[in-house]
């Protein structure tokens, strides 16, 4: 248990209530956080499960890349804090969100869809169901450029959407 504990301390685990922004820089990505009374500056923040529990933030000391503190789920951030911290991330990881779903071809190899998204409107191509993953109820689409699109909630997409959608998982 000791390694197990020395992990534990190390990567700090903070509850998401007591993180508050004091200052940040959006365009070199690094903030300024108070956590209780302790002050931590020029952090990064960094997605070590991107894909799988994006919502798992590290906040890492930009001079020598140490784990600060962690964040078990950015969606418990206070509004404002979840706010800059969902700018700093978006402007370091590509990952569009699907709102609707316009059309799916599935002929040949590649299937071939039109989506709308969080960034306009869009051609996805991706190579068959292989390329769509579920985790519960969010979905996961890896194009053939490994560009990866999400579904946050299918059940927030409208019918059609999720028709299509369902029929691929």
């Amino acid at each position: 248990m000791p390694m197990l504990k020395r992990f534990l301390d190390e990567v700090n685990v903070v509850n998401e209530g007591d993180v508050e922004v004091l200052e940040y820089d959006e365009v070199r990505g690094l903030i300024t956080c108070k956590v209780g009374s302790i002050i931590y500056r020029d952090l990064v923040i960094r997605r070590p499960f991107p894909i799988t529990n994006p919502d798992f933030l590290l906040f890492v000391r930009q001079d020598d890349g140490k784990i600060a503190f962690t964040v078990r789920d950015a969606n418990k951030l206070r509004d404002g804090v979840r706010d800059i911290v969902r700018r700093i991330l978006g402007r370091f990881y590509f990952m569009p969100t699907i709102i609707k779903i316009r059309s799916l071809d599935t002929s040949g190899d590649e299937f071939v869809w039109e989506v709308e998204t969080d960034r306009g409107s869009t051609t996805i191509r991706t190579r068959g169901r292989s390329s769509v993953v579920s985790f519960g109820s969010r979905i996961v689409i890896v194009d053939i450029n490994d560009v990866v699109y999400q579904i946050p909630d299918i059940n927030k997409l409208d019918r059609r959407s999720r028709k299509i959608i369902e029929s691929l998982i």
